[in-house]
């Protein structure tokens, strides 16, 4: 399997964007997907990716949110990735604010792949030395460095 370093590119980590609310911020990094793969119509990925939002908060603690949808609009997994500061305080349950940011989307007949990228990435994020690092990256390059170096 692909990795997520693979999935994830530069072009699409944004790094303290100054959107402040999580809507707006799904639609930048979609935006910048949208600018490195094509897409069809970005405005409905976001709205499928909100669309799932509002089921269920994608909030993984430990100041992270992994947003993701599945989309007829895609026919490969893409990963998108924001990097808040200061974090954005959006949790109703307490949680501590968030700070990172990994989007998610795919195809809907890929849901498999999908989970295991999903999973895999909450993995990785539980590492709070590998959280520190993200949240102190200089730029998206060394950013996506990270990514690749901790996943192996």
């Amino acid at each position: 399997m692909d990795g997520i370093g693979k999935r994830l590119l530069p072009e699409c980590i944004l790094i303290d964007p100054k959107e402040r609310e999580m809507e707006l911020i799904i639609g930048k990094m979609v935006e910048h997907m949208a600018m490195v793969k094509t897409i069809a119509n970005p405005a409905l990925v976001v709205h499928a990716v909100l669309k799932r939002e509002a089921l269920c908060s994608t909030d993984v603690g430990f100041g992270c949110a992994i947003p993701h949808a599945h989309t007829s609009l895609l026919d490969t997994t893409l990963i998108a990735a924001a990097r808040i500061s200061p974090p954005l305080d959006i949790s109703e349950t307490g949680k501590t604010p968030i700070s990172l940011i990994f989007l998610m989307v795919g195809p809907e007949d890929q849901a498999g792949l999908h989970l295991k990228l999903l999973s895999k990435l909450a993995r990785l994020l539980h590492d709070s030395e590998f959280r520190d690092k993200l949240n102190s990256a200089r730029d998206a390059k060394e950013f996506h460095k990270l990514v690749c170096l901790k996943e192996g």
